[in-house]
């Protein structure tokens, strides 16, 4: 909804003032049919949420509404702009203000009904079936939520510009201009977020709260904004525009076009939407059984937390490190011993939970999410180009041009305090709570908390940071041929030859933090994620040639003549033709990382597989040789190879690296981000459709529309790009749009 007011000030002045408002209300909103009640049961939160909890049989059928499947968002947007007008010679200028309102209430009961999951299991007495397990009620794990989900966030922009059409001559004219943008990061009303700075370990607590926060138990940070960083509103934000067209001949059939702008970037709320659904103010408690006891369905959750606003179990304390514990075998307490795990306590002297202990509130089990850095931005774009557009005749014309790019300061995804490898000639040292120093020379899974950066928080955990580090440079030459609408006929084709490189990419559906598909780390760093340099490579979006042909063509029948010629008369097709190289993607290898504390988003190793993991129907190479992205790739067409786009004979998953003692002390592979690239696309959609008169002033039109009219498959990228699952590794199961769909559609004209 709108509304405008313009009004005429003089002949050469004129303002024009805009209100507006959109609504977007999206809910899923399941209907319980089965409630605790109806079946005996019991939850702490069951007041809230009377629904039965969501159970899974594993291999067999699952039951109940599902952890996230009861959501919803209320989305309001208010704008208010004023634009000034004036013409003054040889200078049109215009300038005006502008005013954005965010508000964002959603809720996600994440868990809220608990979720029960019934595995196989196995030992003394212990080895039962998935449906064994169910029919006895012995749960093999569980996952709930606690606190209060819903949020309101509200954020407000700001905008001015200044712009100006020079006629510095009847064959050039200049545009110059300058957008000023104050950008606000959402805060919830009642200031339900956090960040952890792990520059304050291991003296203070990390986790930082609101100052205004409003919960009980939590005490907010000086300094800190209502959004959770220390400054909410980003208004050093200024952005030059310089263009220019010049008419070469002065005849207007050559005309010469060349612009810069800088244009900054409205960040989601993504980024600090991690902490504003963390601990204190929502947790969902996983819990993993290997031995149940039987008979627990009538009260499977008991410390399940009930709903509220702050879960105070879960307010956060500085963990310290207070020494050793053998976690299996027997032995000397030593931090070199794989089945030697450290000991955290709380501020009360409590030990944490995994480590030793059951409290709830260490920063080191809390710190789990990805946090925002304290001094968080606005990205911006700078973008330029140069065309020149010829006619040709009339009706054709062509254009070509350059278009560049540059992306700095996106959201990436890092870890810079990364576990450190220690060895005999390079050992770590730290000291415990008590003053006892404990030297490792030897890299274990269990004392990566001992080794990373930062004594107190933990990358095995989860700790992990989104910041400015993403850039991105963009290069294309762009080509366009023409025909304007006549004589029935319109066609237009476009061609991209381009190259898109960056660091982080994000999502091109969702939001800055994912990836898209499978095969692309979206804004992750990968392998070495304290190294951002070296994750440059081909952006996920990269399509290095794209041609698009559009056309549209009323067949030439006369309009004139009776009977069998009005049945030839008022035909029209129409249709879009695609033709683009794959997206980039890479291998994953899930086992890698483990020395870090940072599984699953590393790539593969360029060495030849075991033979006895080779699959011999495939091409093969001698074990553990290194290898060429060259040889893995596979020859023929790719309907002939959907079971192994490439050929996993020539990966590795990563070893253990140096000094390292127990399994699963990995490092990361050597295989490049995005070093391949999936198949080459192609589409054709067509439509025909006839005009008919009715009377006078009706007519009806009836339209068929193909989509994909060939029905080829078009096949997308491998969706199991994990090297470390052989069977199913690069092999393409997805298409990128579905078989032929004919679609009819009738219209009338009144």
């Amino acid at each position: 909804m709108s509304i405008n007011h313009t009004h005429l000030i003089s002949a050469r002045q004129v303002n024009e003032f805009r209100a507006g408002y959109s609504r977007y209300n999206s809910s899923f909103a399941p209907t319980d049919l089965i409630g605790l009640k109806d079946v005996g049961a019991t939850r702490p939160n069951e007041g809230a949420v009377p629904g039965i909890y969501f159970f899974s049989i594993t291999g067999l059928f699952s039951l109940g509404t599902g952890v996230n499947d009861d959501r919803g968002t209320i989305s309001n947007q208010f704008q208010w702009s004023d634009t000034w007008s004036l013409i003054a010679g040889k200078h049109s200028i215009r300038a005006g203000l502008e005013v954005f309102r965010y508000q964002l209430n959603r809720y996600n009961r994440f868990a809220s009904r608990g979720s029960l999951t019934f595995g196989a299991t196995t030992g003394q007495d212990n080895t039962f079936t998935p449906l064994q397990n169910f029919l006895q009620g012995r749960i093999t794990a569980t996952q709930s939520a606690g606190g209060d989900p819903q949020r309101y966030f509200r954020a407000t922009d700001y905008a001015a510009f200044l712009q100006d059409d020079w006629r510095l001559h009847p064959r050039l004219t200049l545009n110059l201009g300058v957008r000023w943008e104050g950008m606000a990061f959402a805060h919830d009303l009642y200031y339900r977020t956090s960040i952890y700075d792990p520059r304050l370990l291991p003296q203070a607590n990390p986790f930082l709260f609101p100052e205004a926060v409003q919960a009980p138990g939590v005490t907010g940070a000086a300094g800190i904004g209502g959004c959770g960083l220390g400054k909410c509103f980003d208004g050093n934000n200024f952005g030059p525009r310089v263009g220019f067209a010049w008419d070469l001949r002065g005849n207007q059939k050559t005309v010469v076009r060349g612009g810069y702008g800088a244009y900054f970037q409205r960040l989601s709320n993504q980024n600090l939407l991690q902490g504003s659904l963390a601990a204190p103010f929502f947790v969902q408690p996983l819990d993993s059984r290997p031995v149940p006891p039987a008979f627990q369905l009538r009260n499977p959750l008991p410390q399940a937390l009930p709903s509220g606003a702050v879960a105070p179990e879960f307010i956060p304390q500085l963990a310290r490190f207070a020494g050793l514990r053998r976690l299996s075998g027997t032995g000397p307490l030593d931090p070199n011993d794989p089945n030697v795990g450290p000991i955290f306590i709380n501020a009360s002297g409590q030990q944490c939970l995994n480590y030793g202990g059951a409290a709830t509130n260490c920063v080191i089990n809390l710190a789990s999410y990805t946090t925002a850095r304290p001094d968080a931005h606005a990205p911006y774009n700078q973008q330029w180009n140069l065309t020149i557009q010829r006619q040709l005749t009339q009706v054709w014309a062509v254009e070509l041009g350059y278009v560049g790019a540059q992306y700095v300061g996106g959201i990436g995804i890092w870890t810079p305090y990364l576990a450190r490898e220690a060895s005999p000639s390079s050992p770590i040292t730290v000291s415990d709570s008590s003053g006892a120093r404990h030297t490792i020379t030897t890299n274990t899974v269990n004392n990566e908390e001992l080794r990373h950066q930062v004594l107190g928080i933990s990358r095995r955990r989860g700790a992990r940071f989104s910041e400015n580090l993403g850039f991105a440079t963009y290069h294309s030459f762009q080509a366009t041929v023409a025909r304007r609408l006549g004589r029935g006929l319109y066609f237009q084709s476009g061609y991209t030859f381009s190259k898109n490189l960056d660091n982080v990419s994000g999502s091109q559906s969702t939001d800055e933090l994912n990836a898209t598909q499978a095969g692309q780390g979206g804004a992750s760093i990968l392998n070495f994620q304290n190294n951002p340099a070296q994750n440059r490579a081909l952006s996920d979006f990269d399509r290095r040639h794209r041609l698009v042909v559009s056309y549209t063509y009323d067949l030439p029948i006369p309009k004139t003549g009776t009977g069998a010629d009005r049945l030839l008369q008022g035909w029209n097709i129409s249709g879009i033709v695609t033709y683009q190289q794959g997206l980039p993607f890479s291998i994953f290898d899930s086992s890698s990382g483990g020395a870090f504390g940072a599984t699953g988003i590393g790539t593969g190793l360029l060495a030849c597989r075991p033979t006895a993991q080779q699959i011999s129907t495939l091409p093969g190479c001698t074990p553990n040789q290194p290898s060429t992205l060259q040889q893995a790739e596979l020859p023929g067409r790719i309907q002939d190879r959907l079971n192994n786009f490439f050929n996993p004979n020539y990966f590795s998953t990563a070893p253990n690296i140096a000094n390292a003692a127990g399994a699963g002390v990995t490092g990361y592979g050597n295989v490049p981000r995005n070093s391949f690239r999936g198949p080459f696309q192609q589409n054709w959609d067509f439509s025909i459709g006839k005009r008919f008169a009715v009377k006078e002033k009706h007519q009806a039109s009836f339209r068929v529309d193909f989509f994909n009219l060939w029905n080829h498959p078009i096949f997308n990228q491998p969706s199991a790009v994990n090297i470390a699952s052989p069977a199913t590794f690069t092999q393409i199961t997805r298409t990128v749009i579905p078989a032929r769909l004919i679609q009819f559609g009738l219209r009338f004209d009144f």
